[in-house]
């Protein structure tokens, strides 16, 4: 009998292969020239975790795979990053070649993506916080983690030092996004999901719903944005989903400040507290 890890692994390998229909015709229309929004597929950014501590949700892929895939030469190659096989190994699965992802002590699993050294100036470690240029996103996203850790009394972050925690509650935070197809913008995206034939409820939004609902089950789900929040939610907006509670980072001008990103991390604190 499967445990609940290998359960939940094998249910997300069902839930990508719902997409592969979609994935074939993007394939094929991609090297006749057409959909040049696209930018890959990405269906997790980081393992895949059963009743994670946290589930973020964001609303779709950006372009960074694919810049990464495309940095020395301009050659219009689509990646794809793609759960496979069971629990005890995770890895990229890219059509073309990317540097290799950041493999845990156990050798088995790999980091949240936020944690990988892709994000960080060379040299650097995520707990250092030297970020890249561009990547604002998984900064903010790591301060409102570390502030999450320390209201739950996980202990305090120490720029440069890395905590305690990264190998027990750092392992239990998961990363997706409500539609894994990747693109620039959003509306990008809605271009894309139209010249797909997409059915948003049929295709994009129902199964990754069931899959969080019935496999995933965490213990909050923090959306990264309002549009992904109002994608999953679909009609059932409220603070909780599922029996699961809901919170949003609404990513306006200045959510960035560390008043209100401390602010967020005590909402999260205080969900999860429930």
């Amino acid at each position: 009998m499967e445990n609940s890890l290998d359960a939940t692994v094998s249910s997300f390998i069902e839930y990508q292969n719902q997409f592969s229909s979609i994935i074939e015709k993007l394939k094929e229309g991609h090297q006749n020239g057409r959909f040049a929004d696209w930018k890959g597929v990405i269906t997790v950014n980081g393992p895949v975790i059963y009743q994670p501590e946290i589930l973020f949700m964001g609303i779709n892929p950006g372009p960074g795979l694919y810049n990464e895939t495309n940095y020395r030469n301009n050659d219009n190659k689509v990646p794809f990053r793609i759960l496979t096989g069971d629990s005890n190994l995770y890895r990229d699965e890219s059509v073309y070649p990317l540097s290799r992802l950041v493999y845990r002590s156990d050798g088995k699993t790999i980091a949240l993506d936020w944690f990988t050294k892709s994000n960080y100036c060379e040299g650097s470690s995520w707990y250092e916080l030297k970020i890249k240029r561009g990547n604002g996103f998984v900064e903010n996203m790591l301060k409102i983690i570390c502030k999450v850790a320390f209201g739950l009394g996980k202990g305090e972050f120490v720029k440069g030092e890395k905590p305690e925690w990264y190998d027990t509650f750092g392992k239990e935070i998961m990363f997706m996004n409500v539609c894994p197809l990747a693109t620039d913008n959003l509306n990008q995206l809605s271009r894309l999901k139209k010249e797909l034939g997409i059915n948003e409820w049929k295709d994009i939004v129902k199964p990754v719903r069931t899959l969080v609902r019935d496999n995933i089950k965490p213990k909050i789900i923090v959306f990264a944005g309002i549009s992904a929040y109002n994608n999953f939610m679909w009609e059932d907006k409220g603070d909780q989903i599922f029996d699961i509670p809901v919170v949003i980072i609404d990513r306006k001008r200045g959510y960035n400040s560390e008043a209100n990103l401390s602010k967020i991390a005590s909402e999260i604190v205080e969900r999860i507290s429930q």
